[in-house]
């Protein structure tokens, strides 16, 4: 089975885990409804995408309490790793800190290139010639770009002679959104059949990959730095009128009449570039009033009966547009060329992310450390015995840890019904390696859940905000309080000394019918005010996901439970490959959103179901 998102690891860990295994990592509390709320309300969360935004360079890179990683996805604590994988915390560790990840970036372009490749301008029609002369690095991808401007004026030369006097311009795809089921069958043109209207052009060809033909074709040939001035570029070339399609927000409606769009066609694409977008007819309204009758405005998308043609046209539209398919395909391959991936340039960078280790592991922290440089968290409980405290905080200081994750939503543990029902303890190869050689004693098989007769046995239900500020005694790391989900406890935990904030529902696995995470980080970004970092931990499985999250004020996110389903399925090859998978997902949503980096991505990005029922003017 090839994998194609971070879902699928679930259904092979199950395959793989013994039962008890699989549903100690599964499952939630009591009903699980929280557990499946978790990820239910981030496809509440729809998003409102930018358009015509030069998105040639992504960059992801996130500061997190002073240190710099490579995107602002980090690994949570997750309990017991060596039941899912012989490696266990060895394994996600190494994947954690050694991960590496493939970027293009326009600064490896060689002051060579930029002269051989200008070359190209020689023999253009006028109008290219009289392009203003590049810098260095946007002057080698612009020069790489005119041997597709060269045939777009051919092109338009040739449709003067048309009986059709409008050109919809295909102005949205920055990059293309390969679908799953494309990159599962090997998507490609089928051999007797050719993309005509590129015939006797110098633009390759589609070859079978090892994902989607069409996307990699695409992705070689569509000019990522596709912007509003490239709209009043057409216009130069052309007498046709400019229908700027791929419009969904009020905002990017202003822009492009501004940039002399001749009218508006609202689509998403037929739903196959971001997902998580709202459906067109929901967007039409506010691009209607944007508008203001200045230029027609269209619908393309999910018209199925004249009722729907009868519904676009009640609010505001000119008329409908039921199926464009051929004509996208046409129109998107013809933008421009990706300079990298023509050339085969790349720039391989190792980086890494943050691991957050808990201290209910079977890898001791010094053994963890063990594998090699890493920025690393440890997740701390509080024991009744406040030496074991101390022991375990000098020794994650002494193994080079950066900061402690304090759990504060534990003073018992949830009634995890599935634990019980298979008499969870651990299983007998294994330790939790950090409480070796301390007074702890074991998890000892019981008539109900092992696990939750050690914790109430060990962890301190007196725990209150007074052991926040006795921890700022003992260590010099700082402390971030998990488990937070309302503004008075994020005022708390400021005044505290707290110096960040997770927004977690302990996976569900605590209080059931507790809101999704994703559901109370706004309230807590509002009440932390910009004091400490707030973070989510729970539900988030696409890069989609993290957009959202980051949209709604998170500084970056934590992921569990794809990191051990993919463990158990492929070790660490696994966890590399979701860290690498949800890295890319998230980069194609910040281009597909028109961002370019962390800060570009703002509330105005997305609209959440109390926007919904209190909708609010945008500007």
């Amino acid at each position: 089975m090839e994998i194609t998102n971070v879902m699928e690891y679930e259904a092979i860990a199950k395959e793989k885990l013994p039962k008890m295994v699989y549903d100690y990592y599964a499952s939630g509390a009591e009903d699980q409804w929280t557990l499946q709320e978790n990820r239910n309300a981030f496809s509440r969360i729809l998003f409102r995408p930018r358009i015509l935004i030069d998105v040639t360079n992504i960059d992801m890179t996130a500061t997190v309490l002073g240190f710099k990683i490579s995107m602002p996805i980090m690994i949570a604590p997750t309990a017991m790793q060596k039941m899912a994988h012989p490696e266990g915390e060895y394994a996600t560790a190494r994947a954690a800190s050694a991960a590496v990840i493939l970027l293009s970036d326009l600064v490896c372009a060689s002051p060579y290139l930029c002269i051989h490749t200008r070359r190209c301008l020689r023999g253009l029609p006028p109008v290219l010639k009289r392009l203003p002369p590049p810098d260095l690095a946007f002057g080698f991808f612009n020069s790489m770009s005119t041997r597709i401007e060269m045939w777009l004026y051919s092109l338009f030369e040739e449709q003067k002679g048309l009986v059709s006097r409008q050109l919809p311009s295909q102005l949205i795809l920055p990059v293309w959104a390969a679908g799953e089921a494309d990159i599962k069958n090997r998507f490609t043109l089928p051999p007797h059949l050719t993309l005509k209207n590129f015939e006797g052009l110098d633009l390759g060809k589609m070859d079978k990959t090892n994902d989607s033909g069409l996307a990699s074709y695409a992705a070689s040939q569509v000019d990522q730095s596709l912007s509003w001035k490239d709209v009043k570029w057409l216009q130069t070339i052309t007498h046709m009128p400019i229908l700027v399609k791929g419009v969904m927000t009020a905002e990017d409606t202003r822009i492009a009449i501004q940039a002399g769009a001749a009218g508006i066609i609202v689509s998403n694409h037929g739903a196959r570039q971001l997902d998580y977008v709202p459906a067109t007819i929901s967007c039409l309204e506010e691009v209607v009033k944007a508008a203001q009758g200045q230029v027609p405005v269209f619908l393309d998308g999910g018209v199925r009966r004249g009722t729907d043609v009868f519904k676009a046209l009640a609010l505001g539209a000119s008329g409908i547009f039921e199926s464009m398919q051929q004509q996208e395909l046409h129109q998107q391959l013809v933008q421009s060329c990706d300079t990298f991936k023509r050339l085969g340039l790349c720039l391989t960078l190792f980086v890494h992310t943050y691991q957050t280790l808990s201290s209910w592991t079977t890898s001791s922290v010094e053994e963890v450390a063990s594998t090699g440089p890493g920025i690393r968290f440890f997740q701390l409980y509080v024991y009744k015995d406040r030496n074991v405290v101390v022991q375990l905080v000098r020794r994650a200081e002494r193994a080079g840890f950066k900061a402690i994750a304090l759990t504060v939503d534990t003073p018992r543990l949830g009634r995890r019904e599935a634990d019980i029902k298979n008499r969870f303890t651990l299983p007998p190869h294994l330790t939790l390696k950090n409480f070796e050689g301390l007074d702890l004693g074991k998890m000892d098989k019981t008539n109900d859940s092992g696990l939750a007769s050690y914790a109430a046995s060990q962890v301190d239900q007196s725990l209150s905000w007074k052991d926040v500020k006795w921890l700022q005694t003992i260590t010099h790391m700082p402390i971030l309080v998990k488990g937070v989900m309302t503004a008075e406890d994020t005022r708390i935990a400021i005044q505290a000394g707290a110096a960040g904030i997770i927004v977690s529902n302990h996976g569900a696995r605590q209080l059931d019918y507790v809101p999704a995470t994703i559901s109370c980080l706004e309230e807590v970004v509002k009440a932390a005010q910009g004091q400490v970092p707030v973070f989510l931990d729970g539900g988030v499985r696409r890069g989609t996901d993290v957009f959202k999250a980051l949209a709604l004020g998170a500084s970056g996110i934590f992921i569990g439970r794809p990191v051990l389903f993919s463990l158990a399925a492929e070790g660490e090859a696994g966890v590399r490959k979701v860290l690498k998978m949800l890295r890319d997902e998230f980069e194609l949503t910040m281009a597909l959103s028109g961002c370019t980096n962390l800060k570009e991505i703002t509330r105005n990005h997305i609209v959440t179901e109390a926007d919904m029922r209190h909708p609010v003017a945008r500007l």
